[in-house]
């Protein structure tokens, strides 16, 4: 169709896909960067342009308190992260991931200064989110 020709066609002449990528990278690795240099296992995962948070405790077990702690805190500052898969688009601009950068350092320090790296639930301000529906299904017994 015709809208399609002339998306595919903006899509080209504006290179929007390196231009995500590009972006995505940047805030991929120096996210990682981030936060190993604050010894805070909060890491993005998969790929620059679709990345998902994973934290873990010192133990190697999934925090699901630090990453709600993370959540929180971007939030707080006007930043939205999925709680599952993030996606980059044309229309970030990379003040939108130097903001994210910039608060993810105050975020890192905040978390450094006010937790043992383990309680990460006293510094929530609410309670952690509950599963209410998975794909999760029992196997049905099949009737003869």
């Amino acid at each position: 169709s015709a809208a399609c020709i002339a998306t595919i066609s903006e899509m080209k002449k504006r290179n929007t896909i390196n231009y995500c990528w590009k972006l995505g990278e940047k805030l991929f690795n120096s996210w990682n960067d981030i936060t190993n240099s604050y010894g805070i296992n909060a890491k993005m995962i998969g790929y620059p342009i679709r990345m998902t948070l994973q934290c873990f405790d010192s133990h190697q077990n999934e925090s699901r308190e630090l990453k709600a702690l993370i959540l929180q805190e971007m939030i707080s500052r006007r930043i939205f992260i999925s709680p599952g898969p993030s996606f980059i688009s044309y229309s970030h601009s990379l003040d939108d991931i130097k903001k994210t950068l910039d608060s993810l350092h105050e975020i890192c320090k905040f978390i450094q200064e006010n937790s043992n790296q383990e309680n990460f639930s006293s510094l929530l301000k609410g309670n952690l989110p509950k599963t209410v529906w998975t794909m999760d299904m029992k196997p049905i017994k099949k009737h003869s």
